[in-house]
């Protein structure tokens, strides 16, 4: 078994007005072997209009990603309680990974959000345990809403 330790998550929201959200956003991971969803819900404030924005859960070894800019979600430092180390999930069992926006049961109150681009990278332990996965709207954003569906599953990037 070669443990998730940490996740790489580059998220773009659209420029087109009204892309941003204050809904929470999610990214999920299902495999054989289990499963969670980890909140992106960072202290500052995130998915707004035309804005990459870089998230970092647990611990991650490749260098590079982390700068200025990169974000801890609540909780997810290494060792606190959505730290995924902290859940047995197997990286090579890993089948889905996926973004979902928490909306609400009215159409007034879901803040819908148009995604542009999202790459999310596991990490195992070390060298080179690490798989990556994305969404490419390729100059078609996704809306997410309650009119839209909340879910979109990534596709694995190989090598």
């Amino acid at each position: 078994m070669v443990q998730l330790t940490g996740m790489a998550v580059t998220l773009t929201t659209d420029g087109d007005d009204d892309s941003d959200t204050d809904d929470h956003l999610y990214i999920g991971i299902i495999g054989s072997g289990g499963g969670r969803e980890f909140p992106l819900d960072s202290e500052k404030e995130d998915f707004n209009q035309g804005q990459t924005e870089k998230f970092q859960l647990g611990l991650i070894w490749q260098g590079g990603f982390t700068d200025g800019s990169t974000k801890y979600p609540k909780q997810s430092e290494p060792g606190k309680g959505n730290d995924p180390a902290r859940i047995p999930l197997d990286l090579d069992r890993v089948n889905f990974v996926y973004l979902r926006k928490q909306g609400d049961n009215t159409t007034d109150g879901d803040d819908a959000y148009q995604l542009q681009e999202l790459s999310v990278v596991l990490y195992g332990p070390a060298s080179p345990s690490m798989r990556s996965f994305r969404f490419n709207g390729q100059n078609k954003s996704l809306w997410l809403a309650n009119e839209n569906g909340h879910v979109v599953y990534l596709e694995e990037i190989e090598g």
